[in-house]
């Protein structure tokens, strides 16, 4: 995973999603993250001939408004998966929030982490690549139920 996306590079991919998770108190203010490396510019003052259509906060919002409309598809699954990365809540203090088994919150995690990451297209609407499908009836299918081993993150 990258540390900086600029706002051209969100693909809604896995990674873009866990990087806008961590920086989710930034977009809720209305704010694009800093780059921890700079623009790379040196010059003083360098005159910008385009007028940016957009008000500097659309661009986090929006971004901020389609994570926790994907979030909110996974109901408690996307609570968890926001607490542990927004909050950095760990997976033991979920778990027993949630009142669950540690292994249970982790795979939970995963699948809303999975589910959401559908790139462009939003799981639950049909396109032309997949038909639409619940997180629910996606939580059942075989390729989901799978327990893989994921280490010490969700």
């Amino acid at each position: 995973m990258k540390d900086f996306y600029e706002p051209r590079e969100i693909r809604f991919a896995r990674d873009d999603m866990v990087w806008i998770l961590t920086q989710m108190e930034v977009f809720d203010e209305g704010d694009w993250p800093t780059n921890p490396y700079g623009t790379g510019y040196t010059d003083d003052g360098i005159a910008n001939s385009s007028i940016n259509p957009y008000a500097s906060y659309e661009t986090p919002l929006c971004v901020a408004v389609e994570v926790l409309t994907r979030l909110e598809h996974c109901e408690h699954d996307g609570v968890m998966l926001r607490a542990y990365y927004s909050d950095g809540l760990p997976i033991s203090r979920i778990a027993r929030l949630a009142r669950m088994d540690e292994g249970r919150a982790e795979r939970n995690i995963r699948r809303a982490l999975n589910y959401i990451s559908s790139g462009p297209w939003r799981r639950w609407q049909d396109n032309h690549k997949r038909k639409g499908i619940s997180y629910k009836e996606w939580c059942n299918h075989r390729w989901c139920n799978k327990r893989k081993s994921t280490g010490s993150h969700a």
